[in-house]
C-alpha cells in the first residue's frame, strides 16, 4: 500500500479534541468542520462553523464554510446568507479570491433561495 497525503491526517477524534481542548481557537473549529463536512455531518459541520463564525465574525474563510455546510444540509436560504457576509468579509480584507469565487457562488446561489 502506498501512503498518501492523507495518511498523516489529524482523524475526527483528535480534531474533537482540539476543538474541546481549545474552545476559543477559531482555527481548530475550522478543522473540525472541515472533517464534519468531509464525513457529510452536515448539522454538526454547520454548528462547528458557526463556533469559528462566532470567535472570528470577520474570517471570509469560515464564512464560506459555514455556506457550504448549510448548503450541503439542505438550507440555501441560510447558506447564502453566509455566503452574502463571507463576501463582504473578503471584500473588506481585500481578499480577491475569495471575493471572486463568493461573487460567483452568491450569483449561482440566488435563484434558488
Amino acid at each position: 500500500m502506498v501512503a498518501g497525503p492523507m495518511d498523516d491526517a489529524p482523524t475526527l477524534e483528535e480534531l474533537q479534541a482540539a476543538a474541546d481542548a481549545a474552545p476559543d481557537d477559531a482555527a481548530a473549529h475550522h478543522a473540525l468542520g472541515l472533517a464534519l463536512l468531509r464525513k457529510m455531518r452536515w448539522d454538526d459541520a454547520e454548528a462547528t462553523f458557526g463556533r469559528a463564525v462566532e470567535l472570528e465574525p470577520a474570517s471570509p474563510l469560515f464564512l464560506r464554510d459555514l455556506g457550504r455546510a448549510r448548503d450541503a444540509g439542505g438550507n440555501p436560504q441560510t447558506a447564502l446568507r453566509a455566503y452574502e457576509k463571507g463576501l463582504a468579509a473578503a471584500r473588506e480584507a481585500g481578499d480577491a479570491d475569495m471575493e471572486k469565487e463568493l461573487t460567483q457562488v452568491v450569483h449561482r446561489m440566488k435563484p434558488f433561495a
